[in-house]
């Protein structure tokens, strides 16, 4: 009798481990373990171990870590310069009242004119002017708190970022986890923050020669050009604007940009840091030059897009300089170098500006 032939297997189960979608390693190639050498599976009601679990967290800012802490003491800080800037923006609402008071006694004047009568008037009382209405404390409080939350907010998201860089907080992380703060930590503050705060000096100073038609023509009202602010209520309300500022674009966008380069350093050839400075500077500067050409337009003037460009990059260039020293030094220290630069801002423009 001929041999029966035997039958192939179906050729998925020959395929090699790859072929499923797992690696190919020396793992699982070898034989399971027995019984009594594996893990014990979890008893019913039991928790399955979290291993997994916290690989896969996303957040690292949880009740008892450092993080934590970490954003409580900046949330702080933000809260301090968010009510710093009310005096600020007290008075800004109060210019803006009276420009719309005035603006509302011309219509109202036109309206009348337009419809003599008391009979035409009642006819067209849809049409009438609306009186503006006048600031109050609790509009003007939850303003500046609403920018206080949307800080909060990116901070928040910066920490996420920061823990998985090699860009730090220091200062913070020993302060807050029990140890002692020495000369060393305390030395960069006048080494790298005050040089890096008169170095700011430099493009803010441009920044300020050649904003003055733009402050003038577009950022303020027409009614209030001439309106002058105590240079104390314009510092104030500078660092409360920095802080919104070095958060957004040094505390967030610098290290999302290097944790990024980082990640893909070997398909993308550049440096990681200095990459990721870049980008975010690119990134600033693209989000003042968009919101300078959108206010112009909106005030119907017409500014050479050159000047734009250069106010946004004068503006912008603060990025590099602060994540520089957020690079090389810590959180901390380019914190107090932005705040510092940004709060001489008012008192160098109120010079410069006439």
């Amino acid at each position: 009798m001929a041999k029966k032939k035997k039958k192939k297997k179906p050729a998925g189960a020959r395929k090699p481990t790859y072929a499923k979608g797992k690696p190919v390693t020396p793992e699982t190639t070898r034989k399971k373990a027995p019984a009594a050498a594996q893990k014990p599976a979890a008893k019913a009601g039991e928790k399955a171990p979290a291993a997994t679990e916290e690989r896969q967290q996303w957040n690292l800012v949880r009740k008892g870590t450092l993080e934590v802490k970490v954003m409580w003491a900046l949330f702080a800080l933000i809260l301090l310069a968010a009510l710093a800037r009310y005096p600020l923006t007290a008075a800004e609402a109060d210019a803006q009242y009276n420009a719309a008071v005035k603006q509302y006694n011309k219509d109202v004047a036109a309206f009348e004119k337009k419809y003599p009568t008391e009979a035409e008037q009642k006819k067209h009382e849809k049409t009438r002017p609306k009186k503006p209405q006048e600031p109050t404390t609790n509009v003007i409080l939850v303003s500046v708190l609403f920018g206080a939350l949307q800080a909060a907010i990116f901070s928040f998201l910066g920490i996420n970022i920061i823990r998985r860089t090699d860009l730090g907080t220091p200062v913070l992380d020993t302060a807050l986890s029990g140890g002692r703060l020495g000369w060393p930590d305390f030395r960069p503050f006048l080494t790298w923050s005050l040089p890096a705060a008169a170095i700011m000096l430099g493009p803010l100073y441009l920044n300020a020669r050649i904003s003055e038609n733009l402050i003038n023509s577009v950022f303020k009202a027409t009614e209030t050009t001439e309106v002058k602010y105590p240079v104390w209520q314009q510092l104030l309300g500078s660092l409360n604007d920095s802080l919104f500022f070095i958060v957004l674009f040094v505390m967030v966008a610098v290290p999302a940009f290097i944790w990024l380069f980082l990640r893909y350093r070997d398909r993308v050839k550049v440096e990681p840091h200095w990459a990721g400075l870049g980008a975010a500077f690119l990134l600033a500067w693209g989000f003042i030059l968009l919101n300078v050409s959108s206010s112009t337009r909106s005030a119907g003037e017409k500014i050479a897009t050159s000047t734009q460009v250069l106010y946004a990059v004068a503006l912008a260039a603060p990025v590099i300089l602060l994540g520089y020293v957020f690079w090389k030094k810590g959180l901390e220290y380019s914190l107090l170098a932005g705040m510092l630069g940004f709060a001489l801002y008012p008192i160098m423009a109120s010079l410069v500006i006439k």
